[in-house]
């Protein structure tokens, strides 16, 4: 049976378009992400890593090499494209899972927000 076995911060009450910190999830196949948005409106996309020393931002190149990457909700369990990102309003609470095989990080963008505060966890579960 599978276990969370850590929790970490992605996003935390962020109220402007921003990046969050990369998150190492190089030895996950997969990870829960949870999303909340406290007033208002947001959208948010989610980066992934395939390098090591990319840092999910920037220009992408041959040493940075980063793309949005997709999920699946898990109250639709429907995926939806990672240039798409996740919608949220006023009181929205969403748990998805990001496929994350050979990804070294991820990490969270809000691309648009207006009068919200957006916070969001990675967690991590083992594969018992």
């Amino acid at each position: 049976m599978a276990q969370a076995v850590n929790q970490v911060i992605l996003l935390n009450e962020v109220a402007s378009t921003t990046t969050g910190a990369a998150v190492d999830v190089s030895k996950y196949q997969y990870v829960s992400v949870a999303i909340a948005s406290i007033g208002g409106t947001a959208t948010v996309k989610f980066r992934g890593a395939v390098k090591k020393d990319s840092a999910c931002t920037g220009t992408i190149s041959a040493t940075n090499m980063w793309d949005y990457v997709g999920y699946i909700d898990c109250q639709t369990v429907t995926a939806t494209a990672g240039d798409t990102g996740v919608s949220l309003t006023n009181g929205d609470c969403r748990n998805l899972v990001i496929y994350t095989a050979g990804l070294d990080a991820i990490m969270g963008e809000v691309t648009a927000v207006a009068g919200a505060k957006v916070t969001a966890y990675v967690v991590f579960t083992d594969n018992r």
